[in-house]
């Protein structure tokens, strides 16, 4: 899916059947300043200036989204979760990879249905997540307690490239 100059992919329908999309292209964010989602800046650029920076038309149609975000504080064992209000958010590992004896997917974090995003997207540079990177395993790390997890590629201490996802309302 092609939106302005922008190539999309479709990942699957929200719960209010509306569509999911991923950036097929990775687009340069500022190193995280926080492993809470909530308080990190790369959240406040996606919502803010990468927002802005979508067509107008596209702006109006993106939903704004409830996102359940595990917390750094909180263990395997015992997860905690808070919810944000997003309209552009970063996926979680549970958005491209099943439950296995090396890592916990919580269903909580995931935002959309049981679709997983295709590995294929992700071409071998490390791609943000939202997830802390105190929770991490052998395929995705945080270089430290202030950074948000990333995924795949090489390892970095500072991870600049992401793949955004949006929900667009195509009812309206």
């Amino acid at each position: 899916i092609t939106i302005g100059n922008h190539p999309y992919y479709f990942v699957s329908y929200s719960d209010d059947n509306n569509p999911v999309l991923i950036t097929k292209e990775y687009i340069e964010i500022p190193d995280a300043d926080s492993n809470c989602w909530r308080d990190n800046n790369v959240r406040a650029f996606l919502n803010g200036e990468y927002l802005k920076s979508l067509s107008p038309a596209l702006q109006n149609r993106i939903v704004e989204t409830s996102v359940q975000t595990k917390t750094p504080e909180s263990s395997r064992d015992n997860p905690e979760f808070y919810t944000t209000m997003d309209r552009i958010f970063l996926p979680v590992p549970g958005n491209f990879l099943e439950e296995s004896e090396s890592w916990t997917i919580y269903s909580e974090e995931i935002v959309f249905g049981g679709e997983k995003i295709p590995s294929d997207l992700v071409t071998g540079q490390q791609t943000l997540l939202r997830t802390p990177s105190v929770y991490s395993s052998t395929d995705f790390a945080g270089s430290n307690e202030n950074d948000l997890a990333a995924f795949w590629g090489d390892y970095s201490p500072c991870t600049t490239w992401a793949l955004p996802i949006m929900i667009v309302d195509v009812q309206s």
